[in-house]
């Protein structure tokens, strides 16, 4: 009898314990940085400010606030933080020293959870589009023709991203 009280008794146990559901979900989250990759001689990171609004507070980074490392080999920003749904807008300007605009534009993407956003911010010749991995969409500016290199010159404004619990690896 006393043999089987403990058997029941085990038995209990471990289909108590195993009935219970553990689950370690981390909660969603949702970032975005910027980054500013350049392959025009006259435009440096230094005459950037970016202004972005997610729709819960606006802030701006400008380009004392770039910087590179072993993670990201292009001028980057930290991630911040956004909210898991709604709209990220950003818009970008580049002046010279005297304040004068070489160039100005904007974009907005929605917001998702378990997401990070990067916006790239690219004077180029050519729209790096049409080579980057993971880019969902893109817009071209002009610059101010005193900055450019030659007539195809543009600021392209380009945006992807990827799922922060399961990333896509490129």
């Amino acid at each position: 009898m006393k043999r089987f009280l403990i058997a029941a008794l085990f038995l209990f146990f471990c289909f108590a314990s195993c009935s219970k559901k553990t689950t370690n979900v981390e909660p969603d989250e949702a970032k975005a940085r910027f980054t500013f990759i350049n392959s025009l001689s006259q435009l440096n990171v230094n005459m950037l400010k970016i202004t972005f609004n997610d729709g819960s507070s606006t802030r701006s980074v400008n380009g004392s606030q770039f910087y590179i490392d072993s993670t990201f080999l292009q001028y980057h920003t930290n991630w911040y933080t956004t909210p898991l749904s709604g709209t990220l807008s950003l818009s970008y300007i580049l002046t010279d020293t005297t304040g004068d605009t070489i160039s100005q534009g904007s974009a907005a993407i929605p917001l998702k959870s378990d997401w990070a956003w990067q916006f790239d911010i690219c004077p180029d010749h050519h729209n790096p589009y049409y080579y980057s991995f993971g880019v969902v969409g893109f817009k071209a500016f002009s610059i101010n023709p005193a900055y450019c290199d030659s007539t195809t010159d543009s600021i392209f404004v380009l945006w992807g991203g990827n799922s922060i619990k399961n990333p896509v690896v490129y």
